[in-house]
């Protein structure tokens, strides 16, 4: 069940001080057929929902770095306020996955990401909009070492069968489960299959792709939600799917 409160019901944690990280290096994530959102929701759901009475915030800030053997790259930065174990599951979450670059990192300002995640009564909330936080009770209900694609699946796309729900792509507009009107179904890279965005990639990756598949200038495509206004790059394909289906 999805609960949604506004940003001014929860106590969220703010600090002025630099705070330890955990660094994650987003290639080695992603060529694993992995995002981050996938692994920090499992793993701040289990814990939020163990322990009842923690409040923490989590802070989200991407940029590049040399913490890796040198090797220059894109890192995204989690930072967590508030309960000091939060940080301990965040960095046990990541260096669990196979190949997957992690590290505690630098201490840095929360001020410098944003808020992304928060751990409250219970349960984890995200931000849904700059006003609204939602919580779904169905996080947290599978490992995230098995929450990767089949091997011959790219780490962006999940594929239908013809006749499961699909349309073809002159017809239909939808991502992950193309009956709800959303954004535009992705070329088929097979015989007989298409492919849709998975839930658990972010806007901004799959607007991103978008715009290289179809040769458009960055920053021209945007993935909104019936009211019209585009999701933060930072939203997951399956919010974008929830508002429609709740429209």
């Amino acid at each position: 069940m999805i609960v949604r409160k506004s940003a001014r019901e929860l106590t969220f944690i703010e600090a002025r001080e630099p705070l330890p990280s955990v660094e994650v290096q987003s290639d080695s994530l992603e060529q694993q057929g992995l995002y981050l959102g996938m692994i920090v929701e499992e793993a701040l759901s289990r814990y939020a929902a163990q322990h009842p009475s923690a409040v923490a915030t989590v802070y989200l800030s991407g940029m590049m770095s040399l913490n890796f053997i040198n090797e220059p790259g894109w890192s995204e930065f989690l930072v967590g306020a508030g309960d000091k174990a939060v940080l301990r599951t965040l960095a046990d979450a990541f260096s669990h996955l196979r190949n997957v670059k992690s590290r505690y990192s630098d201490y840095i300002r929360p001020s410098t990401g944003s808020a992304t995640y928060h751990i409250e009564a219970g349960r984890l909330w995200q931000a849904e909009d700059v006003l609204t936080w939602y919580s779904d009770a169905g996080n947290g209900t599978g490992a995230g070492k098995d929450l990767l694609p089949a091997p011959d699946s790219e780490s962006w796309v999940e594929e239908f069968p013809p006749g499961e729900g699909t349309k073809a792509a002159s017809e239909d507009d939808g991502e992950h489960e193309p009956d709800n009107g959303v954004a535009a179904q992705l070329a088929p890279r097979r015989s007989g299959r298409l492919n849709a965005a998975r839930a658990d990639a972010s806007v901004a990756t799959i607007r991103g792709k978008i715009e290289q598949l179809f040769g458009l200038p960055v920053g021209s495509v945007a993935l909104c939600g019936p009211d019209g206004r585009a999701l933060r790059g930072d939203a997951l394909i399956r919010t974008l799917r929830r508002r429609w289906e709740e429209s």
